[in-house]
């Protein structure tokens, strides 16, 4: 049986408990964030928390920023970088590296578009298309406070990725930051 955890859910349920306000200084990004419900190519977000032993990550993209294209794959090519992409992030190593504190990945979760594809019996149509991926992954860490930094590797792993907004809740209190390519790296 497969569970789900939503970071909207874990967010909710841990702002719901004791979360304390945040300093100004913690959010001097905040005005410099892109709309999160919109859908923009080379963006993504990642929701970071770390409550207790629990380190819960969860991020969401374009399609286009791991694929390169939203639309269902059209030849064998374009199936096989829609495979390899799906391997690279089953792997949490290649997502992200957490320095410190002992943690064990629980468990992961993969919510990715062209599930089931059938490349020789779909038909294909040229309207635009917005897809999205969902990764998550759940650590148990043996001492989170001891955790030092997280280094994204999606820069790395795939060419779409330009900036990342990061919101996070961790031990009670919130931030956010942005990432790109140069300044990967979330510093707790």
């Amino acid at each position: 049986m497969t569970r789900h955890f939503s970071a909207s859910l874990m967010l909710a349920v841990l702002i719901s408990s004791s979360v304390v306000p945040a300093s100004e200084d913690d959010h001097h990004h905040h005005d410099e964030h892109h709309n999160h419900d919109a859908h923009v190519h080379g963006q993504a977000e990642i929701y970071l928390v770390i409550e207790g032993a629990k380190l819960f990550v969860e991020i969401e993209s374009p399609a286009a920023n791991v694929f390169g294209f939203e639309h269902e794959p059209k030849n064998d090519e374009q199936s096989q970088i829609v495979a390899k992409a799906k391997s690279t992030l089953a792997q949490a190593d290649n997502v992200l590296r957490i320095r410190g504190g002992e943690c064990t990945l629980t468990s992961s979760e993969l919510e990715l578009p062209f599930q089931g594809h059938d490349l020789h019996h779909h038909e294909h149509t040229d309207e635009p298309t917005h897809t999205e991926v969902e990764v998550s992954y759940l650590y148990e860490c043996v001492d989170s406070q001891a955790v030092t930094e997280i280094d994204i590797q999606l820069f790395e792993n795939f060419d779409g990725f330009e900036e990342i907004d990061v919101e996070s809740i961790i031990h009670s209190k919130q931030g956010s930051q942005s990432l790109t390519k140069k300044d990967r790296l979330i510093k707790l």
